[in-house]
């Protein structure tokens, strides 16, 4: 059985000198400071809940948008309802329904949403998965 993890398991290292470590040490403060979201804490403790998405397992396929009132948003794709995984298929549709479940990240502009949206797992999460055949 696998230990499940916590945010104080993830180093955010204070000198990482090149952008590649700078984009990944961004983002496990934003984990750190959104650890009670639904989403980012199925990021922090994965399970072996996915859904088969072109050959590959899917457990959130992140989106980033901007609503109405001009904000930028990311949120998942694939969010649990009911203890299974659902997938919507409008990316406005995800928005609001994250946002009402306090299951997204406000971020100050859609550059800095998208770059999350593509960059969020997080080495431990990427390792899980590749153990049991995805990524």
């Amino acid at each position: 059985m696998d230990k499940g993890l916590k945010i104080e398991d993830f180093d955010v290292p204070n000198n990482m000198p090149n952008k590649l470590n700078s984009n990944k040490k961004k983002n496990l403060q934003i984990l750190k400071n959104n650890k009670d979201k639904p989403f980012v804490k199925r990021v922090l403790n994965p399970d072996n809940k996915y859904i088969e998405k072109d050959g590959q397992k899917a457990t959130h396929f992140m989106s980033a948008e901007i609503d109405d009132q001009g904000q930028a948003w990311v949120f998942p794709m694939i969010v649990i309802q009911d203890g299974q995984l659902v997938e919507f298929d409008d990316p406005f549709e995800a928005m609001e329904y994250n946002k009402s479940k306090d299951n997204a990240i406000q971020f100050k502009n859609i550059e800095e949403a998208d770059r999350f949206s593509r960059t969020y797992k997080t080495d431990e999460f990427k390792e899980y998965y590749k153990k049991r055949g995805g990524e």
